[in-house]
């Protein structure tokens, strides 16, 4: 899985916060044929990124998109892979020159909810062993199991996840990869990127969405049965109503492309740079008379810190003039204003941001091109 688009999230005094890089949703197929539960993945799936992938499977008007696939511990501690364990209940493979694994799934602890087919816990559960730790996009597994094996089979529960067997020809360290699809989406959209209702396994969370993060080594034994524990982590979903009380700057509409990004630190131009742990993108948004709500993912517990940024001009993704953000900016330092905070289990946290900051023109600049929503995506062939 790679990161599939550079994210121009947020920037402050002309100095990106965060960008991330290339994601796919294609999980491998043709698994190893020792395979003990085959079946190939459908066409879509997780993938591992910085970015979000375009498309508009999330959020409102626009998509989200995906960042590096990771584990988050039992009680919302942000993992790092899977750990080895005794042998006991995982059988060795039939040939000794081969790895035997057993993998047991530990999602963090999510409400999930009941009446919402994006968020009920239900879904299908792909896991995949590789021998490096960065496979090529479509790259072939050497082992891989989906649940349920058929398409319109039962729907496995996040509560209840089977232990997996896989086995291959590995040098001492194995490569595990877990995809849950609780929201249907994460099969359908178009363009890769993640979705909310997407859970992530084998992939350090730790800071946040990280372009080309590989996926944690295991160190195994071959010829035998090799028992591990890997954590799952929830890509939560994101619900952001963005509000203005600014006034755009002359020859400004208030629309334009909207990045929203939370990160772990309250002022964005402290170094080493902030990691950002939440983002949702509109490709549009018009402000000027009413609020927009965008949705987007979340990982982890935070706290954190929320910002959004609207491209009033249409002139890029940094801080340029015009542009108006949720951000306090005073005497040459920046901060953000707004914090996200949720419960530990919330599966679709929600949070408000103001844009009570626009960047200044220069005093020589001229009367701004038309630049509403309309303006934009005809300039830019259908898409700002």
């Amino acid at each position: 899985m790679k990161i599939a688009r550079c994210l121009g999230f947020v920037a402050a005094a002309g100095l990106s916060v965060a960008c991330g890089g290339e994601s796919s949703n294609n999980f491998g197929s043709n698994p190893d044929a020792s395979s003990s539960s085959g079946g190939a993945s459908g066409s879509g799936g997780a993938a591992s990124g910085g970015a979000v992938g375009s498309g508009g499977a999330v959020g409102s008007g626009g998509a989200a998109s995906g960042g590096t696939g990771g584990a988050v511990g039992t009680g919302g501690a942000l993992g790092t892979g899977g750990s080895t364990g005794d042998a006991g209940g995982c059988a060795p493979p039939l040939d000794p020159a081969r790895t035997a694994i057993c993998v047991t799934l530990d999602p963090e602890k999510i409400t999930a909810h009941p009446l919402d087919p994006e968020l009920d816990g239900k879904g299908i559960l792909v896991v995949q062993l590789f021998d490096i730790p960065n496979p090529a996009e479509g790259a072939t597994p050497l082992d891989e199991v989906r649940r349920p094996l058929v398409a319109g089979g039962k729907e496995e529960s996040i509560d209840a996840l089977p232990t997996v067997r896989l086995t291959g020809k590995l040098s001492g360290t194995a490569y595990v990869r877990a995809f849950f699809a609780d929201n249907p989406a994460a099969f359908t959209t178009t363009g890769g990127g993640l979705v909310y209702g997407t859970w992530i396994g084998g992939i350090d969370f730790t800071k946040g969405f990280v372009d080309h993060a590989p996926i944690q080594p295991i160190a195994v034994s071959a010829g035998v049965g090799n028992e591990v524990s890997l954590p799952l982590v929830a890509l939560r979903k994101l619900s952001v109503t963005v509000h203005r009380n600014v006034a755009p700057v002359p020859g400004g509409d208030a629309q334009g492309p909207l990045s929203v990004i939370a990160i772990d630190k309250q002022d964005p131009t402290t170094k080493p740079e902030p990691k950002p742990f939440a983002y949702a993108l509109m490709p549009c948004a018009d402000v000027m008379s009413q609020d927009v709500t965008v949705t987007g993912i979340v990982v982890g517990d935070g706290p954190y810190w929320i910002t959004a940024v609207l491209d009033d001009l249409g002139t890029g993704t940094k801080l340029d003039p015009g542009n108006l953000a949720s951000l306090d900016v005073s005497g040459g330092k920046v901060t953000i204003p707004t914090q996200l905070t949720y419960a530990a289990g919330n599966y679709a946290p929600k949070a408000n941001v103001n844009l009570n900051f626009v960047a200044p023109l220069p005093a020589e600049a001229g009367t701004p091109g038309p630049n509403s929503c309309a303006d934009l995506v005809k300039t830019d062939g259908g898409a700002p």
